[in-house]
Formats: C-alpha cells, structure tokens, sequence
C-alpha cells in the first residue's frame, strides 16, 4: 500500500486527517469513526505484542508442562496453530506473574480492567493501542527521540476499525464495549486460561471505560487480536509518512498545544522529563 504523502508539518497531518473524515454526518453519536496511531518508524507492523518477532521466538523456546493449554486434535493440523499455542500460553503465564507482583499498584476493578492496565504499563498483549485524536497519534510518530527512531521516517494510520467485520453475523461492525459477551470471551482465553474461545475469532475493535489517566488522555481504543485470529484486510486503511527532518519541529509545536509527554502519559517521571527537556537539561548520562 502506497502513502498518502509525506509530511512534515502538524498542520498537513491535520488536514490530511480531517479530509479522511469528511464524511461523518451530524447526529452520528458522540464518538468518532475513524482511528489513528503513530508509528516512529514508518516499516513497523501493525502487530500487538504477541505478534511481534521477539515475543513470537520467546514463546517457540517456552517450555509448557501439562497445566498448560494443549491444542484440541481438531486443532493440531492447522497452519500456524502451534505458534499460536505457545504464545498464549506464555502470555498467560507473563500477565499472570505482572499481576501478582503489581497488581496492588494498579488497584483493576475486574480481570477484563486489568488486561487493558496491563497493556497501558508496557505489557505485551493481544491489544493494539489506537487514538481518536489523530494529534495524539503524530506525538507518538515523532515524541521518540531515541537517535535510531528519530533519524527515521515516521508515519500516521487511520482506519475505521469495524470494516474488516462481518456486516450481517456476530460481532456485526460495531466497536465493543469491554464487557461485552463478545470481548470477554476473547479476554477470559487469556485471564481465566479458558479453555477455547466460544466466538469466532476475529480482531475486535474495543473502547474501553474512561478513567482518569493514560486512557482518557490518549483518548484511546484498542483492537484486540483474539486467540486464533488471521490478519484480515480493512479496505479503509490509510497512511501519511512524517519526515525524519521534520519530528523536532512537530515535536516543538505539539508541546505548544499542551501535548506533550507529561499530557500524554500523566506520571511524574513523563512530567520531570517534560521539564528538563523544556529547560535544555537533558540527562547526560
């Protein structure tokens, strides 16, 4: 897929955003049908952390005794089964053990509510994280100014994350809550190592319960790739690259909309470093 065009201004990713959803009509309902997120290096995958290649070669040399989840017969010959296998099994056991050591930290009000927290402190998941704020997605394409990020091309994706569903059978093209029947049950294959799924397996669109703090500030959603699910095609999927000359720039003038690292994360180590930064006392060591 080729890019809209390269970028080099927060105005231009604006307006390349705002013409991606001209077509929202009035009393539509309050929350936006397109979504964004930044990547700082523009070749990155659209992959939630299981996914990745590092998990995916930690999990191949993950040792599982038979308390773990085992592949039904039915299951065994499918392409790819295996990996999938594993990398749940070593997800449970790492989301497990994060919990248990943290979870006084995180005070979740349920296992679906820790999942996302999880997530949200770096966590590998089946989430992806996503915007409705396409600005909040330009920070995270440019906010890294790690020399190998920065000197890359950057870019900003949009897509309407129901498209890919079926239109006329569950889960239909809706975003889920995360409680819905659907969205739990893909969850509890993870928190409540259940057994097998009882939906079909797809990669859900989900908005979770606002609370104050990283979720509400990132305005965030996510899509979940549920166990067993195959990338599937989203025809809406659009991509803006942002020039690597140009993240500074566009860093300096999100910081001058009040979005920053401290706006965007809400801790007070993002807050020390937003203020050294501004001061020119960047660590030096």
């Amino acid at each position: 897929m080729v890019a809209d065009a390269t970028f080099t201004t927060a105005d231009e990713v604006l307006k390349w955003a705002s013409e991606l959803s001209v077509n929202r009509k009035e009393f539509e309902g309050y929350f936006p049908s397109l979504w964004f997120r930044g990547h700082a290096i523009s070749s990155w995958k659209l992959r939630p952390g299981v996914y990745r290649d590092k998990f995916t070669k930690r999990a191949e040399q993950f040792s599982c005794d038979q308390k773990y989840y085992e592949l039904p017969e039915t299951r065994r010959a499918e392409l790819g089964a295996e990996s999938e296998r594993k990398r749940l099994n070593l997800e449970r056991t790492i989301i497990h053990d994060f919990l248990q050591v943290g979870g006084h930290l995180l005070e979740p009000q349920s296992a679906i509510e820790a999942y996302f927290l999880a997530q949200h402190f770096g966590m590998p998941t089946r989430l992806l994280n996503w915007s409705t704020n396409p600005l909040e997605a330009l920070f995270m394409a440019v906010a890294d100014d790690n020399s190998r990020h920065a000197e890359q091309t950057g870019a900003v994706i949009a897509i309407n994350p129901t498209a890919h569903l079926p239109e006329h059978k569950k889960p239909f093209r809706v975003v889920l809550a995360p409680d819905d029947p659907i969205a739990k049950d893909a969850i509890d294959v993870v928190m409540a190592w259940k057994k097998e799924p009882e939906n079909a397996a797809h990669i859900l669109p989900i908005r979770p319960n606002t609370r104050s703090g990283r979720v509400e500030r990132q305005a965030s959603c996510f899509t979940l790739h549920s166990y067993g699910s195959k990338q599937t095609e989203n025809k809406t999927l659009r991509y803006c690259l942002i020039d690597a000359d140009a993240k500074q720039r566009i860093r300096a003038v999100l910081s001058g909309l009040s979005i920053n690292q401290f706006t965007v994360y809400n801790t007070l180590d993002r807050l020390s470093r937003e203020f050294r930064s501004s001061w020119g006392l960047e660590a030096d060591f």
